[in-house]
């Protein structure tokens, strides 16, 4: 969605969506799920509970 509405910029770089697609197709779950886990730690302003 960040690609789409560009503010892709505001996340860090190697968890984009390109960076996901460029996975082979066997690891990106795995990346997925590392990426949603760095995105949501604590202390990331990005991901925030409302």
């Amino acid at each position: 969605m960040a690609q789409e509405t560009g503010t892709e910029d505001q996340l860090p770089a190697d968890y984009r969506w390109g960076d996901l697609e460029d996975q082979p197709a066997p690891d990106r779950l795995e990346f997925y799920k590392i990426l949603l886990i760095h995105l949501g730690s604590p202390g990331s302003r990005l991901v925030t509970a409302a």
